[in-house]
């Protein structure tokens, strides 16, 4: 098996077909002993939920299924990269797309961001981040 330079790939996805396009680069890009897919989702900050001014459900219950879906998602295609052979790990965080993936990028030390187009959408919505950005579409939104 050929090695790859990347060694750690935060892979960006939205629970949808479409987003997991970006699992074909992930595929392609990790390679040899050490390297390992790092899934990511990001779900919006919940908010206080109320009907006719009665508190119908609290931020920690919002959050707390949201996560739980999230996590199954996110094992399900986990699951499909271990068949691979791949080392895979899954993340789930509430937040702004852009601060939480580069609160993610450095946490992990990732070395490159695959995401599909759709995934986020513009380019300029993650902000500065300081490792290449790869979409599944033929063209890297951005070098670092």
């Amino acid at each position: 098996m050929r090695s790859s330079a990347y060694r750690r790939l935060l892979v960006l996805l939205d629970g949808t077909e479409r987003g997991e396009r970006a699992l074909s680069w992930a595929r392609h890009l990790v390679r040899g002993p050490g390297s390992a897919v790092h899934l990511l989702m990001i779900e919006p900050a919940a908010r206080m939920l109320g009907v006719g001014g009665r508190t119908v459900a609290f931020v920690d219950q919002l959050e707390d299924a949201a996560r739980a879906a999230a996590r199954a998602y996110l094992a399900s295609v986990a699951g499909r990269l271990r068949e691979d052979g791949m080392t895979v790990g899954t993340h789930v965080r509430f937040g702004a797309p852009a601060p939480v993936t580069r609160a993610v990028i450095q946490e992990l030390d990732a070395d490159v961001l695959v995401v599909t187009d759709g995934v986020i959408r513009r380019p300029d919505d993650l902000g500065a981040v300081p490792i290449p950005v790869l979409t599944s579409g033929p063209r890297c939104l951005r070098s670092a």
